[in-house]
């Protein structure tokens, strides 16, 4: 999760940035960042106090965590392909500001596929 976690600081940063810009096609790609960098860094908290709390108490099961994690993973991987697609039509057919828009929403869409798939793979 750390990883998840510095990409998460790294879009909010980035995307706080951004939003300040007086392109409109930068300030969706900003919208964006900032936005799935947020929501990132919630999921990257929650799984973190999730696991620890496990830990803690004695019910963590390896396997049974492995599988559950390989399964949220390729759901995730599947989703992130529709939010590529999707990034890729705003792009090709939005109005200046969805065009960034959706070019934050590949840039994040394609991270989310690199680190699912990654972690997919190590868990064999």
């Amino acid at each position: 999760m750390g990883v998840l976690t510095g990409w998460s600081v790294l879009s909010v940063g980035m995307g706080t940035a951004q939003l300040f810009s007086s392109n409109a096609q930068i300030r969706g790609f900003g919208i964006q960042n900032l936005s799935w960098g947020l929501i990132d860094g919630l999921i990257a908290g929650y799984a973190t106090h999730d696991l620890n709390k496990k830990l803690q108490s004695g019910r963590l099961n390896l396997v049974e965590e492995r599988e559950t994690f390989r399964k949220v993973l390729l759901v995730n991987g599947l989703l992130d392909l529709l939010y590529v697609g999707t990034g890729a039509a705003l792009m090709k057919y939005g109005n200046t500001q969805w065009q960034g828009h959706g070019a934050g929403i590949m840039l994040q869409g394609s991270f989310l596929f690199l680190f699912d798939g990654i972690n997919y793979g190590l868990t064999f």
